[in-house]
């Protein structure tokens, strides 16, 4: 049990920040695309799971993100084993959507985790009614169908997506 489990505190980013070390290595195993801020599936699931296996990731999720990491990001895509996009339930996840979409009609190795919007959710402080709601959902079942026409492994949990995404970069 950690500091902030013993005291009930959730961590933040900046803790993960601190814990994890920062890994834009573009020759990485993994990239680890889809939702970020204010998500934390990376440091609590999926790269404990990497590590545990071995295996080298790249976390496009950083304290400092800039445009010049544009290109890196791309790089690491291309060179990536596999590519886990992740498609929460935290945020409106539109670009990651788009993105995901196009690698897997690239024909590279994707694995999906996608989580639908849940009634009365809210989204950086916005609360998303049931109109908003239902067009994100609608750009996830897409994308879910995109991936099952292209034989591309869809999870509704992390977990047992990560085990996936360590067979196929094994």
């Amino acid at each position: 049990m950690n500091e902030h489990e013993k005291s009930g505190t959730a961590k933040s980013l900046e803790d993960y920040w601190l814990e994890f070390p920062v890994s834009t290595d573009t020759t990485a195993a993994v990239f680890l695309g889809g939702s970020c801020n204010p998500t934390v599936w990376r440091f609590t699931e999926a790269i404990p799971s990497l590590i545990n296996a071995g295996l080298s990731y790249f976390n496009p999720q950083l304290k400092d993100w800039t445009d010049e990491l544009i290109e890196k990001e791309a790089v690491a895509k291309e060179n990536a084993k596999v590519l886990l996009f992740v498609i929460d339930a935290e945020t409106r996840a539109i670009a990651s959507m788009v993105e995901a979409s196009e690698y897997i009609v690239r024909g590279r190795p994707v694995v999906l985790v996608i989580l639908d919007i849940p009634p009365a959710a809210v989204i950086a402080g916005e609360p998303i009614g049931p109109r908003q709601r239902e067009d994100l959902n609608r750009g996830r079942k897409f994308l879910a169908n995109v991936a099952m026409r292209h034989h591309v492994p869809v999870y509704g949990k992390l977990n047992d997506a990560m085990q996936k995404v360590i067979e196929m970069a094994q």
